[in-house]
């Protein structure tokens, strides 16, 4: 249920012992135009009046007359699926020991209460003040209660721990990272606090007073100490930047602003095609700026081709007047890291400029973190992999949804490929981004040759997005595995007119070609690949599938084409298709043509490789002599059970994301982005004493469709 504080519809329940100050929270809240207030005098009488009746706002002490604490409140809250719309305010006395613990909790706000009307009235109102100045974003709320409080209370280091978390969320907010360098300087941490000071004071001329206020306060004089000539550049280990605008202006005023930041090289071109030829001598680049509208090439399709050759870890800033909503999609399959609207300033390049190299270098926004993260598991950079994984699931933001699917990328990456395809179809019904799970999916299925259930996947992630020549190759793939010449030329002219270089393009063209027994086009083909494993893997994949079936000789033919197809002076690719004929010749029984086939594999210079094919070659010779027929270990037939499970999982989706509530982020406050010891111990005495919550009427419809939910606030962090 979404908060209603906007509208003021939602009911209050205000908590106190005293029955004075029970009326005067009533008629101030009703000042304040709550017309659905209700009194209560302790905690415990709160959560039964919660069990039957909606609640959206609780107003109430730390602590009740009967040692009831806020916490356990907080806790219930936090248990219970149909209660996570709640907000909780705290009336504040003179034992605030729980108050940091009761934001780490989801505290909204906390307030020094009075028994006057002048005092109360002002307090509550600055509250609903505050939301609007805010947008109702209940993070930033809670965050500067919070903040005034343990600044009251000089407790530096959870203000270092509250802003570091917020930055995560908010990468780029100056005032969080002034009040950051504050906390850290308070701290004694110079080093540290000068860096943040830096970084503000080269991305926000506007907050230039502060950054010397600051200054002043803790070095003794507004200039910063050390200050490099060169601030960013360098430092982040960024040399060359490639620029393509059509307007002079925009050029000139980009280069003058990334030389300025210390970039040695910034290559300009007003024409795409010129920046292409230029790339195919100069493959070193560590920036791109681009404008989204080009001559001669359409932006996206020039990008595309860029990152054909390039791939996705080079950062992308993307410079537009605007974008139509049906290229929104392109900016994410591109990896762009931002998008500044023209007409731009040299304020606002700097800020995005340097934003970008700050989350190249140290990712904190949660899109860069995933796109690095696939980076990783694509290269199965299994430390990288492990360390970005354990950073995007620990972000705040992080859904359940977001979790399958990037489970579903990384079992994709390890091979495991009914894996990707359970956790693709769980990322799919909790709602995920439905491009990305086809994609998956649909690659999935590709893997498990399922390719009549691909192509349907794989159709609609091409239809979405139908200049990236990586989903039209697949969907070629699924057309020519299912026979279907005439649907695979049309994806390949479609993919070639795109672009004819791009490394999957010439694959595809290849598998075709060998398919079709063209072996000296895909030979031609292949000459111009720098590696020959996806080809290769497919067509041992199809002979593998061809020969299990019983179409022994179909496989092996597919074999001999393949050889044939081999570019000179692939003796090690010879190799191991000599042994994978070898294995399949033996499957089919055909022993002296096997060895033949395994002597050739023999010369491979893999040592391994090389002991498989004499360890096999031994076997069918003794087998030979024997008279007898060899028995070779197949692999296990895969259970269809889980899919068809998932595939009814996939038709009750639907019926499952429309019971859902939408609770976005910024409902759970602080949870998770602000974590604290102070009065640890006092806390978690107070909750090992667990409040109950049995919802009864109304509530226990809701209560029972919110426990099949997920909660992102317990994968988060």
């Amino acid at each position: 249920m979404p908060n209603r504080f906007e509208e003021k519809t939602m009911r209050c329940l205000a908590i106190s012992a005293s029955s004075s100050q029970r009326q005067l929270l009533s008629s101030v809240l009703k000042e304040l135009g709550f017309s659905n207030v209700v009194v209560v005098s302790d905690i415990k009488t709160c959560l039964e009046m919660m069990e039957a009746e909606e609640v959206g706002w609780i107003i109430g002490p730390l602590q009740d007359a009967n040692d009831c604490s806020i916490l356990q409140l907080l806790d219930v809250i936090n248990q219970q699926p149909v209660l996570r719309h709640v907000k909780v305010s705290i009336l504040r006395d003179e034992d605030q020991e729980l108050l940091p613990k009761a934001f780490a909790m989801g505290a909204l706000s906390c307030h020094k209460f009075s028994m006057t009307r002048e005092a109360c009235h002002p307090e509550l109102k600055k509250l609903l003040e505050r939301l609007i100045s805010y947008e109702y974003d209940f993070i930033k709320v809670a965050a500067s209660y919070l903040q005034e409080y343990l600044q009251e209370v000089r407790e530096f280091g959870d203000l270092r721990t509250l802003f570091s978390g917020l930055l995560q969320l908010y990468p780029g907010n100056l005032d969080y990272m002034l009040s950051l360098a504050h906390a850290l300087l308070s701290m004694g941490e110079m080093d540290s606090g000068r860096v943040v000071l830096h970084q503000v004071k080269v991305t926000g001329t506007d907050r230039l007073q502060r950054v010397q206020e600051l200054t002043q306060e803790f070095f003794g004089s507004t200039d910063l100490p050390d200050e490099p000539e060169v601030i960013l550049a360098e430092h982040f280990g960024f040399r060359t930047c490639l620029v393509v605008d059509p307007t002079p202006e925009s050029l000139e005023l980009m280069k003058n602003t990334l030389e300025s930041l210390g970039f040695a090289e910034v290559v300009c071109h007003r024409d795409p095609l010129n920046a292409l030829k230029w790339l195919r001598q100069n493959k070193k680049v560590d920036l791109i700026v681009c404008e989204w509208k080009l001559p001669n090439l359409p932006g996206p399709v020039f990008l595309y081709k860029l990152r054909n050759r390039l791939g996705l870890n080079i950062p992308l800033l993307v410079i537009s007047e605007s974008i139509e909503q049906r290229e929104v999609p392109f900016l994410s399959e591109l990896g762009a890291s931002r998008l500044l609207q023209k007409p731009i300033d040299s304020r606002k390049l700097n800020e995005g400029i340097i934003w970008t190299l700050q989350q190249h270098t140290n990712p904190t926004d949660p899109f860069v973190i995933k796109q690095k993260l696939t980076i990783a598991s694509k290269r199965h950079d299994v430390a990288e992999t492990k360390k970005l994984r354990q950073l995007y699931f620990d972000l705040p933001t992080l859904l359940e949804a977001d979790k399958q699917l990037m489970e579903a990328q990384l079992a994709f990456d390890a091979g495991c490929f009914l894996h990707a395809k359970k956790h693709a179809l769980d990322a799919l019904r909790l709602g995920a981004s439905s491009k990305e799970s086809m994609e998956v999916l649909g690659k999935s299925l590709m893997k498990l040759r399922e390719f009549e259930a691909a192509e349907r996947c794989l159709a609609n992630v091409a239809f979405i997005s139908p200049l990236n020549v990586s989903h039209l190759c697949n969907l070629a793939e699924c057309h020519l595995e299912q026979g279907n010449e005439e649907a695979f030329d049309q994806m390949m002219n479609k993919a070639q007119s795109i672009d004819d270089e791009a490394a999957q393009v010439l694959e595809t063209a290849a598998k075709g070609a060998i398919k079709r027994g063209h072996t000296e086009t895909a030979k031609k083909l292949m000459s111009r690949l720098k590696s020959f494993k996806e080809v290769l893997a497919f067509m041992n994949n199809r002979a593998v599938s061809l020969i299990r079936v019983g179409n022994f000789q179909e496989g092996v033919d597919l074999y001999k084409r393949t050889l044939e197809s081999l570019p000179d002076n692939q003796q090690e690719m010879r190799a191991l298709i000599h042994y994978n004929l070898g294995l399949g010749l033996a499957r089919s029984n055909r022993l002296e043509d096997a060895l033949q086939a395994l002597a050739e594999a023999e010369r491979s210079q893999n040592r391994q490789r090389m002991i498989k094919a004499k360890s096999l070659k031994t076997r069918i010779v003794a087998a030979v002599n024997s008279g007898e027929e060899i028995a070779l270990k197949s692999d296990p037939p895969i259970s269809e059970k889980a899919e068809k499970e998932k595939m009814e999982q996939m038709k009750q989706m639907e019926a499952s994301l429309a019971a859902a509530e939408k609770i976005s982020r910024t409902d759970y406050c602080l949870i998770n982005i602000f974590r604290t010891v102070l009065g640890e111990n006092r806390a978690n005495d107070s909750l090992g004493k667990k409040l109950t919550f049995a919802p009864r009427g109304k509530l226990v419809k809701d209560y029972h469709r919110g426990l099949v939910l997920e909660d992102p606030s317990k994968e988060a962090g």
